[in-house]
């Protein structure tokens, strides 16, 4: 998993590194004949991401509808938790190699790359509410992408993306129970501040829409809202490449 990540996050520099040398080439066709590459292995330094938090998740008109625009006070309110593990190549990392990028495009490594460990979920369902609910289940990403802007002391993040999502609800009222396992897309707005060096404190809020489903009183559900905080550790590594 760990050599996935490192893939992913060195083939996005090494892209750079080949549109340049095709540039160069393509400009002195008839030059002396071609030599033996002589890429040297480089090191890069890199980030482990590891942010956890508190989450709110309001499933929004679940048992009736909202009226003029006024939050619904009968929308269930879970507990859970929001996750976040990642590979970072931070700022000082991607500007070693901005003088690689195609012309035009330097702006392209002017931020971060960040790069979610697979099959780890972004949020965790769980909720047990003495008996009257429970909640158990997870949001996935499938594929998202975002951009901040910002000083570190108080960074402005969007991020969008595919999600897919698994729960199992029960309000113990009902004998029905509601198996919700939907594909969606959901955007999120959220404010990073970082503390330290390798520390980070993470406010957000985010939506989402689901395929609908069928729930109590054969109504349909479609939207989650989420509000989390989290509290970001990163580890420096580095790995060494050919570039």
């Amino acid at each position: 998993m760990r050599h996935l990540l490192l893939s992913i996050i060195i083939l996005l520099i090494s892209t750079f590194t080949v549109f340049s040398q095709q540039n160069a080439s393509s400009q002195s066709n008839e030059q002396i004949p071609e030599k033996e590459s002589d890429n040297k292995k480089q090191e890069i330094d890199l980030l482990f991401n590891i942010g956890a938090g508190p989450a709110e998740m309001r499933l929004v008109d679940f048992y009736t509808d909202s009226i003029d625009g006024i939050t619904n006070d009968t929308d269930p309110i879970l507990r859970g938790i929001e996750l976040n593990l990642s590979v970072e190549a931070p700022k000082e990392t991607l500007l070693k190699f901005k003088d690689k990028a195609p012309k035009g495009y330097e702006w392209l490594l002017d931020g971060e790359i960040s790069v979610r460990v697979p099959h780890i979920p972004e949020t965790i369902f769980i909720h047990n509410d003495e008996g009257k609910k429970e909640a158990y289940g997870a949001t996935w990403t499938v594929l998202g992408i975002g951009i901040g802007f910002g000083p570190s002391f108080l960074n402005i993040n969007f991020h969008g993306g595919f999600i897919g999502t698994l729960l199992h609800y029960r309000d113990y009222e009902f004998d029905q129970n509601i198996a919700f396992i939907r594909p969606g897309v959901e955007g999120t707005f959220s404010l990073n501040s970082k503390l330290f060096r390798f520390f980070e404190l993470e406010v957000g809020t985010k939506g989402a829409l689901y395929l609908p489903t069928r729930v109590y009183n054969d109504r349909e559900f479609y939207k989650i809202r989420t509000n989390y905080a989290m509290f970001h550790v990163k580890i420096p590594f580095s790995t060494e490449v050919e570039i």
